[in-house]
């Protein structure tokens, strides 16, 4: 099996999201895989391999990232190439840019099927006006979790769920001698993320936040924290690699996953979801359905208000609870990803997925 992957993000140095999606994903197929990605400011293509991987940085004259939402000439000339001789064409699907539209025409051009593996929903009308399309165009969709289904098959009933997921590793244990009481974040430092909620939330939790990740709101937040008197329970550790992160929430109490109301993260369950559970960790989250859902099944921990009293009254009561009480929500999520959110699993669904599709 070959197929011809075409995406904004593959960024192995520092990964994020769809970057660590799409590698761990992909590159433990039964398949010859081909990732075809910009390389902003580049007038030159160049193919590297890792495992099954063939990535193909196209030639991009945008000088910036966030430039590459635009139709890009280097990645529809690329993936055409890549393309003839695979299976399917494969977007890595966000509606704020022309990637799926890109794959779209390629697949046409050379009587391919498309399949659009979509990591969220628009948040705005244009946006939704532009997935609906998109989504009556795909021959099958990937999406990332039950309630993105949902929504999705009213406009493609060939809809497959393969959620996000994390590397297994062993429960960590804390090397240091905890006298504090932690609470863990980890990811990108934006509004999305719901970080500056949580740094207000802990006005009213008398324990220490660890942020672990980088972000456009960096430098914002750290302001807002010095304005109130806030920088000794506040430690900002910036980006980390997977280890290295691990290794300091293993020192947590309760991890948070701050996602704010809205219909963009109605259907999101992101990865970062499968990284605090195999910590064994009591989780807080909020956000939308899918999340919800989340603590349904896996009894890690607690649904909560998106608000900072909200989180706050969240946080404080798991820290409320007997060490055993606490112990067993952390049990519950290491066991819940263990059988349902290791990209192991993932690799195996998804390779049986694309089998079924490839016999219709």
């Amino acid at each position: 099996m070959k197929l011809a992957v075409l995406t904004r993000y593959f960024n192995l140095k520092k990964p994020y999201g769809a970057d660590l999606r799409i590698f761990n994903l992909y590159s433990r197929l039964n398949a010859d895989v081909s990732i075809i990605v910009q390389k902003p400011g580049s007038l030159k293509t160049k193919i590297n391999s890792i495992k099954n991987l063939k990535i193909v940085e196209t030639f991009c004259i945008f000088p910036f990232h966030f430039l590459t939402r635009l139709p890009s000439l280097g990645r529809i000339w690329n993936l055409f190439r890549e393309a003839k001789d695979s299976n399917f064409v494969i977007a890595e699907f966000h509606p704020f840019h022309f990637v799926g539209l890109e794959a779209f025409l390629v697949s046409k051009l050379l009587g391919k099927k498309l399949i659009l593996d979509v990591h969220d929903i628009a948040g705005d009308p244009l946006g939704e006006i532009y997935e609906k399309l998109m989504y009556s165009l795909a021959d099958f969709i990937i999406a990332t979790s039950e309630q993105q289904k949902k929504y999705i098959s009213k406009y493609n009933k060939n809809v497959f769920v393969i959620e996000n997921g994390s590397e297994l590793f062993e429960k960590p244990k804390c090397n240091k001698k905890k006298k504090k009481t932690i609470i863990g974040f980890l990811g990108a430092l934006t509004k999305e993320n719901g970080v500056d909620t949580l740094i207000k939330a802990m006005k009213y939790v008398d324990a220490y936040l660890y942020l672990i990740g980088e972000g456009p709101l960096m430098e914002k937040l750290r302001s807002y924290v010095k304005e109130n008197k806030m920088e000794e329970k506040i430690i900002f550790f910036g980006y980390k690699p997977k280890e290295e992160a691990i290794k300091l929430l293993a020192c947590a109490d309760v991890l948070v996953a701050p996602f704010p109301e809205g219909r963009v993260f109605e259907t999101n369950l992101p990865l970062k979801i499968a990284d605090y559970s195999l910590l064994g960790k009591p989780i807080v989250v909020s956000g939308g359905e899918a999340l919800k859902d989340f603590i349904k099944k896996s009894k890690a921990g607690i649904f909560s208000s998106p608000s900072p009293k909200g989180l706050a009254n969240s946080i404080n009561k798991i820290l409320s609870l007997p060490k055993k009480q606490r112990e067993k929500l952390g049990g519950n999520a290491r066991r819940y990803a263990e059988k349902n959110l290791t990209w192991e699993r993932l690799a195996e669904k998804l390779n049986k997925v694309l089998l079924e599709v490839l016999r219709k």
